[in-house]
């Protein structure tokens, strides 16, 4: 029998890897999903999901090791904190992300012996789907007015895009099957940042001073300053207007065009329904 290698990440930041302690997780719903859909006269007007629960069943069977009680109680512990912490934590495969809360836990043989049981997890999620971060890095430009190709560099992320030393303009493939969410975080000092991709423009009408940065969020639709000291300040009302700055990235081919005389980074979500069979 083929066992999948998950791991889980709790909001605390702590990463429990269930092989290591002897868990496997079975036969499972993972991949499974539905679509709700709203219709109007009979035809159907769109799309989305609703929050959803699924069973987990996890098989504990420690070999080797005399800590079986410390790592059950692990377990419930492990998970426990999400839910005191009001914060998902997500499950993991192949740097895809399920946020989520583990809401139930049902056991089960765990009279058989010590090292032995069967647990039935109740998995909780606002929105089923699977998030994979791609992230993109453009730099301020050192006075380099053309590409440089001996400094050219292809990096290894799931979709293929190259750059070197450019003034303000650059390129990337978002190989997601559909448009995407988005971070762009935009580094100070700059004054009115503004970066246009694909022809949609994505700015704010602030100065950034040296050492803060600013994250605008199109699936929270959210724009938040972060200054030296960790503090945040809202700047939803300094958005550029000219375009809808939370427009998501199209898949595909896309162009980038901004100043140069700031760097930012690009977080692109590919979210898919279904894991990737890899």
């Amino acid at each position: 029998m083929v066992f999948e290698n998950f791991n889980h990440v709790n909001s605390n930041g702590e990463m429990f890897e269930f092989k290591k302690y002897g868990i496997s997780i079975n036969e499972n719903s993972f991949r499974d999903y539905i679509w709700k859909y709203s219709t109007i006269n009979n035809r159907i007007t769109s799309f989305y999901k609703e929050c959803e629960t699924f069973p987990l069943e996890l098989t504990v069977n420690i070999r080797g090791r005399n800590d079986y009680n410390d790592i059950k109680n692990m377990i419930y512990e492990h998970f426990e904190q999400d839910v005191t912490n009001n914060e998902m934590g997500y499950f993991e495969k192949d740097g895809y992300r399920l946020y989520c809360f583990v809401i139930g836990s049902e056991k089960k043989d765990y009279l058989i012996a010590d090292r032995y049981m069967k647990i039935e997890l109740t998995v909780l999620c606002e929105q089923k789907s699977w998030i994979k971060i791609d992230k993109l890095s453009f730099f301020a430009d050192d006075g380099i007015s053309s590409l440089d190709s001996s400094e050219l560099k292809i990096y290894p992320y799931c979709f293929p895009y190259r750059y070197g030393r450019m003034v303000g303009n650059s390129s990337f493939i978002n190989s997601s099957i559909k448009d995407s969410d988005f971070k762009i975080i935009i580094y100070g000092p700059v004054a009115n940042p503004s970066i246009s991709i694909d022809g949609i423009v994505y700015g704010i009408e602030y100065m950034i001073q040296n050492g803060e940065y600013c994250i605008i969020d199109s699936k929270n639709r959210e724009i938040h300053l972060y200054d030296n000291t960790g503090n945040k300040k809202n700047l939803f009302d300094y958005r550029m207007k000219e375009y809808n700055v939370f427009t998501k990235i199209k898949r595909g081919f896309n162009s980038v065009n901004w100043s140069a005389s700031f760097g930012f980074d690009i977080e692109l979500m590919d979210e898919r329904s279904e894991l990737k069979w890899i």
